[in-house]
C-alpha cells in the first residue's frame, strides 16, 4: 500500500515535500544555534555583569557566524542536489530527444515506471513520434510514387518523339505520334491536377463549407462520366432521393465522387453495371458507388485510400492508376 502510494505521488508532489525538506533542516539549525546561544547567556548571566555583556554578544556572534553559513550552504545544496533529482528524467528526455534524427525515427523515449507528470510527458512524446514517423514513411512513399507516375508519360513522350525522328515519316505518322504524346501529356495533366488538389485539400486551413444537394451532385458526376462508361461497355446509373442536402465543400465532394465513379469504370468487366445512390439513414447521408467489378481483398480496404496506392487485382488490369487516394 505504502509503495503504491509512492509511485503515485506526483513530481510536484515530490518536489514539494523535497523543499519542505531543505527549509525545515535549516529551520533546525537556526533553531539549534539559539539553544546554544541561550545556554551561553544563561551560564554567563551568573558572573559580572559587564564581563557577561561582552561575553554574551561574542557568543552571539560566534554562534551566528558559524551557524548562518553552514545553514545557507547546506540549504544552496540541498536545493541543488533536490533540483538536479527532480530534474534528472527531464534531463534523459532531453537528450533523448536530441539523439533523434530522420534515420532513427523508430527510436522512442524511455517511459518512467512511477505514474506522474513525467510519465504523461513521455507518452505524449512517443506519441508524438509515432505520428511523426507514421507521416515520414507515407511522404517518402508519396515522393516515390509521385515521381514514378511523372516520369511515366514523360518517358513515353520522349520514346516516342526519339523513334518518331529516326526516320523521314510521313504526315500520318506524325499524326499517330501526336496523338500518342498527346494521350501521355492528358495524363500527365491528370496527374499534375491530381497533386494539385491533394496539396490544397491538405494545406486549406479551413475546408469550404456549402449547402451541397447530394442528388444534384451525383447526376452531374454520372452525367460526366456517361460516354466513358458506354465505351467501357457498362451501365452507369444514378440512384437518390431528392432534396438531401449537406454541409461540405462541394468541389471536392464531387471530386472524391468522381474518382470513385472513374476507378469502378476502369475495373467494371465489359457488361458488368455501375451504380451511384444516396442513403439517408441515423441523422446523415451516405454516397455508395457499387459496381460488379473484381473488388478488393479484405487486407486492401485501408491502403488504397493512400495516394498512388492500387490494389494486387487493379495493378495487373492497368499500370496507369493513380489511386483512390488522390
Amino acid at each position: 500500500m505504502g509503495s503504491a502510494r509512492a509511485r503515485q505521488r506526483s513530481l510536484r508532489g515530490r518536489v514539494a515535500l523535497w523543499m519542505v525538506a531543505a527549509v525545515s533542516l535549516s529551520l533546525a539549525l537556526f533553531t539549534a544555534a539559539a539553544y546554544v546561544v541561550v545556554r551561553i547567556e544563561e551560564n554567563v548571566e551568573r558572573g559580572d555583569a559587564a564581563v557577561a555583556d561582552a561575553e554574551t554578544r561574542r557568543q552571539v556572534f560566534t554562534a551566528l557566524a558559524l551557524a548562518a553559513p553552514i545553514g545557507l550552504a547546506l540549504s544552496i545544496a540541498g536545493a541543488l542536489w533536490l533540483s538536479r533529482r527532480a530534474l534528472a528524467p527531464v534531463d534523459r528526455m532531453i537528450a533523448a530527444a536530441r539523439n533523434l534524427t530522420i534515420q532513427s525515427l523508430d527510436r522512442r523515449i524511455d517511459v518512467p515506471e512511477r505514474n506522474d507528470e513525467l510519465h504523461a510527458l513521455a507518452v505524449a512524446l512517443n506519441d508524438a513520434l509515432d505520428r511523426l514517423e507514421r507521416g515520414h514513411r507515407a511522404l517518402a512513399m508519396f515522393a516515390a510514387d509521385a515521381s514514378h507516375e511523372l516520369r511515366t508519360p514523360l518517358a513515353a513522350i520522349c520514346s516516342e518523339l526519339e523513334v518518331a525522328l529516326r526516320r523521314p515519316r510521313s504526315p500520318d505518322e506524325w499524326e499517330q505520334s501526336a496523338r500518342t504524346s498527346l494521350d501521355e501529356l492528358h495524363r500527365l495533366a491528370r496527374v499534375t491536377d491530381a497533386l494539385l488538389r491533394f496539396a490544397q485539400a491538405d494545406a486549406a486551413p479551413t475546408p469550404c463549407v456549402d449547402d451541397v444537394e447530394l442528388a444534384g451532385l451525383v447526376d452531374d458526376v454520372t452525367e460526366m462520366h456517361a460516354s466513358a462508361a458506354r465505351a467501357a461497355g457498362v451501365d452507369l446509373a444514378a440512384r437518390a432521393p431528392a432534396d438531401v442536402h449537406v454541409q461540405g465543400d462541394a468541389d471536392m465532394l464531387s471530386t472524391a465522387v468522381s474518382n470513385l465513379v472513374a476507378n469502378a469504370i476502369r475495373y467494371t468487366p465489359r457488361g458488368g453495371s455501375i451504380t451511384a445512390s444516396v442513403e439517408v439513414g441515423d441523422g446523415a447521408a451516405h454516397i455508395h458507388v457499387d459496381d460488379t467489378g473484381s473488388g478488393l481483398a479484405p487486407g486492401e480496404l485501408e491502403a488504397i485510400f493512400a495516394p498512388f496506392a492500387r490494389g494486387a487485382r487493379g495493378k495487373s488490369a492497368d499500370a496507369a492508376g493513380l489511386g483512390l487516394g488522390l
